[in-house]
């Protein structure tokens, strides 16, 4: 049995894809800490979550439209209901 090198990163990929996007997340939000710190670092990937959320939805082939709609009323209709 031999395997090349292109078989054994798919073998790897399709066990292990949800760790490795996991780790270099990790990797690449360690940095942004290093170098701009905590808050920044939490705004910045508030905003990652932002556009994965979107891109999820683009990719179900779901209404971004109305989901941006049902978003946003959620956020600021719930403060404005409180104060």
């Amino acid at each position: 049995m031999s395997y090349n090198f292109k078989d054994y990163c798919i073998f790897i990929w399709s066990k292990f894809s949800g760790r490795i996007i996991g780790v270099f997340l990790g990797l690449v939000l360690g940095i942004i800490y290093l170098i701009v710190g905590f808050f920044k670092m939490v705004f910045f990937s508030f905003f990652i979550f932002l556009g994965y959320y979107f891109g999820q939805k683009l990719d179900n082939k779901g209404n971004i439209d109305n989901s941006f709609s049902k978003f946003l009323d959620k956020l600021f209709l719930d403060k404005m209901m409180y104060k």
